[in-house]
């Protein structure tokens, strides 16, 4: 709606909040709220709304199996508080395996058949581009690690990727969280970022995938499929090049990269007779970081 701008005084503007608004927020005279710039929007928001804690009671003990979905759920809409009732305390290390993966959550109480769990970190704007780009480095590391292992065979190095992953979802939680709570800095990219987090994950779990998958089967990889592999991983690394340093040219040459990978894999899966346990997982591959390219560029 469009509101005129009145002057009261030698220096302040004004401008009228409708009754319509007023009465459905109870706002009266004297009332706070805070009004911040992002580009050339101006935003009034609530202050009271802004700091109230969104709190939430759930019991587990019937949904056990979507246990870890409810909870993370819940931390990623943006709440402050949540009460878990249970009767089997055996529930309770798994709640504290989940909580690991939730910066900022931490059990405050625990009753006989009850957790208390609250949010005790701050959450500012800023961070969400340092974990952003955390995700990115560890992801990458996940797929260098995949690309070694074809190349030398460590698999020492290769059962990282195990507790990597969970690394991987931790930062995602906290990213999605802050979109949710807060909005991207830019705030007509807000859903752009949330898909792009998102996406991450999903390349995360396929490094997952892909790591057991070498881990738990004696695979014998021919040089090709181990060429379209590392291709990948190159193809992952320009992206995250340039996420950062967007240059038309590379992006143009990243695009004809992924098409072509795509065709070889496709190509390559024709020729074969043979059952490619690793061949979902690179065509999921190349699907996501086409994806990625597509929601950022």
């Amino acid at each position: 709606m469009k509101r005129k701008i009145t002057k009261v005084g030698p220096a302040t503007l004004v401008v009228s909040i409708p009754s319509r608004i007023a009465k459905k927020y109870n706002l009266k005279k004297g009332d706070e709220v805070d009004v911040s710039e992002k580009n050339r929007k101006l935003i009034v928001q609530l202050k009271r709304a802004d700091e109230k804690n969104k709190k939430k009671v759930i019991s587990i003990d019937s949904y056990e199996k979507f246990m870890f979905r409810q909870i993370t759920m819940l931390y990623v809409q943006g709440y402050d508080e949540i009460k878990i009732r249970f009767k089997n305390n055996k529930l309770l290390e798994k709640i504290e395996y989940i909580l690991n993966q939730l910066i900022g959550f931490e059990i405050v109480n625990i009753d006989k058949n009850s957790i208390l769990i609250k949010n005790i970190a701050s959450e500012n704007d800023g961070e969400f581009d340092v974990i952003l780009r955390r995700l990115f480095l560890i992801i990458k590391l996940m797929g260098e690690r995949c690309c070694d292992f074809l190349k030398d065979g460590n698999e020492n190095e290769l059962r990282k990727n195990i507790e990597t992953e969970k690394l991987s979802n931790k930062y995602t939680y906290f990213c999605e969280r802050i979109l949710v709570k807060k909005g991207y800095k830019i705030a007509e990219k807000t859903n752009f970022m949330f898909a792009i987090v998102w996406t991450l994950e999903q390349v995360a779990d396929s490094f997952f995938e892909i790591s057991k998958i070498l881990i738990d089967n004696e695979i014998s990889l021919n040089e090709t499929t181990k060429r379209l592999f590392i291709d990948i991983i190159n193809v992952y690394t320009d992206y995250y090049n340039l996420y950062y340093d967007t240059d038309l040219s590379s992006m143009h040459k990243n695009k004809l990269k992924q098409d072509a990978i795509y065709n070889r894999i496709i190509k390559g899966r024709r020729r074969s007779t043979n059952y490619d346990p690793l061949f979902f997982h690179l065509i999921s591959l190349i699907d996501k970081l086409k994806h990625l390219a597509q929601i950022t560029f």
